[in-house]
């Protein structure tokens, strides 16, 4: 899946079953899943002059050694804009947040324990190391008891 990182060059995302996977032209990064604790998407709404000019979506990843990753995403033009859209080759355009919510869904299934939420509660207390240790307990307990499934896939038939 590509995405573009803050030097605007394109990356390469693959998520596996235990793995996560990150890289650019000289970069490459390989993360256990094991590792992640906190996952949130951001949407960025720039404005010139008051008028509206685009949305950036990005996607940040929090793993257990306090290390943090954010991956642009794709960014999507205002409506005002939208007829321009219409002019440009389709290979030309960035990805919306379509590629975003795909990855976030990936890695919902991929790793259930994680927090997936953003609250600025949660950021406070990710700066703080000791809060920071009560987190990682609480996404360790997640991880040894995993939720029940439910629907038709963890159903049993007799």
């Amino acid at each position: 899946m590509p995405a573009t990182a803050g030097h605007r060059r394109p990356l390469r995302l693959r998520l596996s079953r235990d793995w996560f996977y990150h890289g650019g032209v000289l970069t490459a990064h390989l993360r256990p899943l094991a590792n992640l604790v906190w996952a949130y998407g951001n949407d960025t709404e720039h404005r010139v002059n008051g008028v509206p000019t685009g949305t950036i979506h990005k996607l940040k990843l929090h793993f257990v050694d306090g290390s943090a990753h954010e991956f642009e995403m794709g960014q999507t033009s205002p409506r005002l804009f939208a007829w321009l859209g219409r002019l440009i080759p389709r290979k030309l355009r960035r990805p919306g947040p379509e590629a975003r919510d795909t990855l976030f869904a990936a890695l919902r299934e991929a790793a259930p324990w994680a927090i997936y939420e953003y609250s600025l509660q949660l950021a406070q207390d990710w700066g703080n190391w000791t809060a920071r240790q009560a987190i990682l307990s609480e996404v360790e307990r997640r991880r040894a008891s995993p939720p029940e499934r439910t629907g038709a896939a963890s159903q049993t038939t007799r």
